[in-house]
C-alpha cells in the first residue's frame, strides 16, 4: 500500500490542544479546560472508554466534547465511527456539521459521496451519524458515542416519565449501537 493508503487508514497523532487552536483560533482557553482537554485527549487515545462531562451551562463543553471531538477522534481513527446524539435531530445535526467542517478544517478527507449533515463519512470508510433522542440509530454502529444536552429543558428534567424514557432510549437502542470492544 502507498503511504497515503496506509495514512488514510490508521490516521494520524492527534494532539487535541493543538487542533482546537488549528480550528478554533479565538477559542478561549480557562484553567479548567486544560483538564477537559486532558480528559478528550485520553478518549482520543482509546485510554478512557466512558468519560461524563458536567460543566456550568456556556463554558465550552458542546463545543469541546461535541463538535471538536469527534473531528479530532476520526482525525486519529478514519476508519471508526463516531455518534452524535442530542435532545433533537436539529441540535445533533448542527453539532455534526460543525464536527464536519472541523475535521475538514484540520485535513481530514471527507467521501464525496456521504457528506450530509446527519450522516458524512470519511475516504477511510469511517465516519460520523447524528440522531435526536428517540429517533432511529437501527442499523448503524459506532466505536464512539457522544450524548450532549439530551435533555431539553427543566420540564423534561422533572418528569419521571421523561427520563425513563431517555434511559429507555439510551439503554435499549443508542448503546447498543456500540461496536464490540469499544464499550
Amino acid at each position: 500500500k502507498s503511504a497515503k493508503n496506509k495514512q488514510k487508514e490508521s490516521g494520524q497523532k492527534v494532539i487535541l490542544h493543538k487542533m482546537i487552536k488549528q480550528v478554533s483560533p479565538n477559542y478561549k482557553f480557562y484553567r479548567m479546560h486544560a483538564e477537559l482537554i486532558k480528559q478528550l485527549q485520553r478518549v482520543i487515545d482509546g485510554d478512557c472508554k466512558r468519560l461524563i462531562v458536567s460543566i456550568a451551562p456556556r463554558h465550552g463543553k458542546s463545543e469541546l466534547s461535541s463538535r471538536i471531538l469527534p473531528a479530532a477522534f476520526l482525525l486519529a481513527h478514519p476508519n471508526k465511527y463516531v455518534s452524535i446524539c442530542s435532545y433533537s435531530a436539529e441540535l445533533a445535526e448542527g453539532f455534526s456539521r460543525e464536527a464536519r467542517d472541523y475535521f475538514q478544517e484540520a485535513g481530514g478527507a471527507i467521501d464525496p459521496l456521504n457528506k450530509s449533515v446527519n450522516s458524512w463519512g470519511t475516504e477511510a470508510g469511517g465516519g460520523c451519524w447524528a440522531a435526536g433522542v428517540g429517533g432511529s440509530v437501527v442499523g448503524r454502529s459506532a466505536n464512539l458515542i457522544i450524548a450532549d444536552d439530551t435533555i431539553k429543558g427543566r420540564e423534561e428534567a422533572d418528569s419521571k416519565r421523561a427520563m425513563e424514557k431517555l434511559w429507555d432510549f439510551y439503554r435499549g437502542s443508542l448503546y447498543t449501537r456500540l461496536e464490540p470492544g469499544d464499550s
